[in-house]
């Protein structure tokens, strides 16, 4: 309490300023109960005492700051860390008081700026930036050092489904899909039904007895979710799983290639799953997407040498009697390899992309199926003498269409390396060379796929019709071939004509073939089917004079294109960009 001279005289100046916030009460002498009454000497005393260390602590208003509150006030007194410590010779002016352009904001530091760690003064380092005092031993003010809580602010945490802070820690793979025994067998039953039969990589007896035993590494769980993957595409009846079941497969494979730093323990099964999810994305998801994915497949492959197994120096590694399991994962990496060289060949045909791998291959071609299944050892040749001979004895529909795949491969490279002598302004002989060449290997392959394979055989074998209407569709891409080249003279004008003729009853061919799909359900039609249709299909477009009937046809495979495309990404993807090249035409 002040007297009431000294409470009127500090009231005055904040009236006579009109400042509002500040009101001093004026102190009625009179009220005082005269029973409690104090000695006025000992009541000025004690007025006196406190306005003495009142004024240790508030001094009074200066001239020019009259009618200012320069006091702490609430917000200086909860900042713990900046009070001066009790018992220390610290005072008040420690504290940074607000100037005349900062009348009522709090100037001092904050929580943001404690939390700046290169900005805070280590202990004993003598750094005075600020002048906050530690407490002493004899303290009982506790520090409020910033803590976990204070330096994880909201506004530096990463915003959920942001990439912040992603690569802090390992990423883990996602909880698995539950599956009920039941959806189990089904999918793996659908499996080997209906997508083995155009990607036969995987041994049935030996998939299932490690199934069942339950004890499956992170690679073989991968292929597992990437098997019911496309097994739930080709079924009406599972599609509403079939985007979690890819999504979960693609993260799951993320995963393990994340956290895997040695890339010498990479497994077969990884390898397959990344086959088996490159064939599920071009059948379903962006064919840019596809594409790219296929390229880190083709480098898996590589990465474990899949195309060297049969080398020398690997057979020597090799015991002379292997046990029917080790045989199996052997030829397993065979047909992995030969499955991821194909599809490299195949889709590249169709933009023209180059190849990822090439023909210096010392990994035997595969066994026939049945023999595989049982688990029968055979030794098959290489690839270079399976095209250089025309022994049929252990031919099979995958191996031709690993021999049709690598002609198609030549025909893609003629076509390239022609692009490239054009651009230097010659076409040298070896063009009709190379061209010739192709032309009578495949007349071979098709003669040798009709004596050997009855036409109903085509209607149960996917990967035998496939590979039946892809060897006119690489007539088609030779005929291709030579009219982008600009020939200067007239020299091989009939012999351009003459293959003219001779794609067009290719092209017929085509359709004769397509109307085989018709037999099959739409599930079990090859999945690159779409590949031939839409070649067959620029083929007419640009060739509609060599015949009356080639609209007809044309719109056969059209036809043949939509039905396939409810099922099929590549056939929409097709139909798309053939109604922009066939635009005025009567049969779109």
């Amino acid at each position: 309490m002040y007297g009431p001279d000294l409470a009127n005289e500090l009231a005055q100046p904040a009236r006579s300023a009109g400042d509002e916030s500040y009101v001093v009460t004026e102190i009625n002498p009179n009220a005082r109960l005269a029973s409690n009454a104090v000695p006025n000497a000992f009541s000025c005393m004690l007025e006196q005492r406190l306005l003495e260390q009142q004024r240790q602590i508030i001094p009074f208003p200066s001239p020019g700051s009259i009618g200012l509150f320069n006091g702490p006030i609430l917000m200086d007194i909860n900042q713990s860390d900046e009070l001066p410590v009790p018992g220390s010779n610290a005072r008040a002016m420690a504290i940074p008081f607000p100037s005349l352009g900062s009348i009522g904001q709090f100037n001092g530091p904050t929580m943001a700026d404690i939390n700046q760690s290169d900005e805070r003064p280590v202990p004993g380092s003598g750094t005075g930036a600020m002048e906050i005092p530690f407490p002493g031993p004899g303290s009982t003010t506790q520090f409020n050092r910033p803590t976990m809580a204070d330096i994880n602010q909201p506004d530096e945490l990463p915003v959920p489904g942001s990439s912040a802070g992603a690569m802090t820690f390992p990423e883990q793979p996602p909880p698995p899909l539950v599956i009920s025994d039941l959806l189990r067998s089904d999918l793996d039953q659908l499996y080997f039904e209906r997508s083995h039969p155009f990607v036969p990589i995987l041994n049935q007896r030996q998939y299932f007895s490690r199934a069942k035993k339950g004890e499956q590494t992170e690679s073989q769980k991968c292929l597992q979710y990437a098997m019911w993957t496309i097994a739930s595409c080709l079924s009406a009846q599972l599609q509403q799983i079939r985007a979690s079941l890819y999504e979960c497969t693609r993260q799951m494979l993320e995963s393990l290639e994340s956290n895997n730093n040695n890339t010498e323990s990479t497994d077969i099964e990884h390898v397959q799953a990344r086959v088996l999810l490159f064939i599920y994305e071009f059948m379903y998801e962006n064919h840019q997407r596809a594409w790219i994915n296929a390229g880190r497949c083709f480098r898996y492959v590589q990465l474990l040498r899949l195309y060297e197994i049969d080398s020398a120096k690997n057979v020597q590694k090799r015991s002379n009697e292997l046990d029917t399991e080790d045989w199996i994962k052997i030829e397993e990496k065979r047909r992995t390899f030969w499955m991821a060289y194909s599809l490299d060949r195949f889709i590249s045909i169709r933009h023209e992309w180059p190849l990822t791998l090439n023909e210096q291959i010392s990994t035997r071609l595969p066994i026939p199926e049945e023999e595989f299944q049982r688990g029968q050892y055979l030794q098959m040749g290489f690839l270079s003498e399976a095209i250089a001979s025309t022994d049929q004895n252990w031919s099979s529909p995958f191996t031709e269409s690993i021999i049709l795949a690598t002609i198609c491969g030549r025909a893609l490279a003629h076509g390239q390396q022609s692009a490239v002598e054009h651009v230097y302004g010659n076409v040298p002989e070896h063009f009709w060379d190379r061209h010739e060449w192709l032309d009578m290997m495949l007349m071979i392959r098709s003669n040798n796929l009709l004596q050997n394979y009855l036409p109903a055989t085509q209607h149960v074998d996917c990967m035998l019709l496939f590979t039946r209407m892809m060897a006119p569709t690489a007539v088609l891409y030779l005929c291709k071939v030579i009219e982008s080249v600009a020939w200067e003279t007239e020299e091989y004008s009939g012999a351009i004509a003459e293959f003219k003729q001779r794609s067009l009853v290719a092209a017929q061919e085509v359709v004769g073939l397509t109307r085989s799909i018709s037999h099959l359900s739409y599930f079990k039609v090859h999945p690159f089917t779409p590949l031939p249709l839409g070649l067959c299909v620029e083929f007419f477009n640009a060739h509609r004079h060599l015949d009356e009937f080639v609209n007809k046809q044309a719109q056969e495979i059209l036809q043949a294109l939509n039905d396939l495309s409810t099922v099929n990404n590549l056939a929409r993807d097709y139909l798309s960009s053939l109604s922009i090249k066939i635009t005025g035409t009567s049969y779109l």
